[in-house]
């Protein structure tokens, strides 16, 4: 028995459940605290093992069924289950930290799959019915939101008036949301831990290598060429595939932008103050979204840190 196992007890179990269930649920108040909430039940499946940690994940899930409903569990468990297991499985194994990122994703995506089909031959409906079902709704509330907000009237008559096809496009969409989404997860869970894990000396982070210096594989850039192509050279369902991977390619280059923005406020020491704002506007307003976007596209060509040679000479 190690000495993780020896010092086990109920609040090891009970205390990251309902911190995760908690993070969870106010993500309805407050969206950004859904993204940490796997963070918990990373914590407590790297530090005591993937049965302590699937027991977590389902007293979280029990709670989440009991406090909001069944449904919203199962949704728990796809967002904020899967991903801590799979992440802290790859840690516990030894993996590096972009294929255990990637492998979670992956896991993640099965789990959403298989629960909407099983929902869906609950329910009676196709999973398309499901999904345009969610996304009718979705829109809805959208439009709600606006009319509530004092948004012009202009903008909310297009809406009104476009109801549909905004649906239909939001349908067609979904599946490269719902990766980017368990994708984004993925990687800010694994920066979260890292801080906590070095703060407080857990030493359950992935140490394999620098965020600063991180950059997708060379061969990804053909994936936003196949995609590029795909959506001027085909139209129905094969323009549909071919806009998915471009939205997915096009937000692993965001994450490589924000490792260079990462990059610079490391090698200029800005003040840890100035870098939360400067994270804060990437990801809350599109336009600096589509600059990191750009900037880490094109990183693979310009190499803005010298990665080349920093893997020849050791020296940035």
């Amino acid at each position: 028995m190690t000495d993780k196992e020896r010092t086990l007890n109920p609040i090891s179990v009970i205390g990251p459940a309902l911190l995760s269930v908690f993070l969870f649920i106010g993500s309805m108040i407050l969206p950004p605290t859904g993204l940490i909430a796997p963070a918990p039940l990373y914590y407590v499946t790297a530090m005591h093992g993937m049965v302590i940690g699937l027991m977590a994940l389902l007293l979280g899930s029990a709670v989440v069924s009991v406090s909001i409903g069944f449904g919203e569990s199962i949704f728990y468990i796809v967002t904020c289950g899967l991903i801590p297991l799979a992440l802290a499985q790859g840690f516990l194994s030894g993996m590096n930290r972009q294929p255990a990122i990637l492998r979670a994703t992956m896991i993640s995506l099965a789990g959403g799959a298989i629960a909407l089909v099983l929902a869906g031959s609950f329910l009676g409906q196709s999973s398309g019915g499901l999904l345009t079902g969610w996304a009718d709704s979705t829109v809805d509330i959208v439009i709600e939101s606006y009319k509530t907000a004092g948004v012009e009237k202009e903008v909310t008559a297009w809406v009104v008036t476009s109801r549909d096809k905004l649906v239909k496009d939001f349908v067609d969409i979904i599946p490269a949301l719902f990766t980017i989404s368990m994708f984004f997860t993925a990687v800010i869970n694994v920066l979260v831990i890292r801080v906590f894990s070095l703060k407080y000396g857990w030493n359950i982070h992935f140490d394999h290598e620098k965020f600063t210096l991180w950059q997708a594989p060379d061969q990804m850039v053909w994936g936003f060429v196949a995609g590029g192509v795909g959506l001027v050279l085909f139209e129905g369902n094969a323009a549909t595939i071919a806009f998915n991977l471009t939205l997915v390619v096009c937000a692993v280059y965001f994450i490589q932008g924000v490792a260079l923005a990462h990059f610079f406020m490391t090698r200029w020491k800005t003040p840890i103050i100035f870098r939360a704002v400067v994270y804060f506007f990437i990801f809350s307003q599109p336009m600096l979204m589509l600059v990191a976007c750009f900037f880490g596209l094109t990183d693979v060509w310009a190499d803005f840190r010298k990665i080349r040679a920093y893997e020849t000479t050791g020296e940035l």
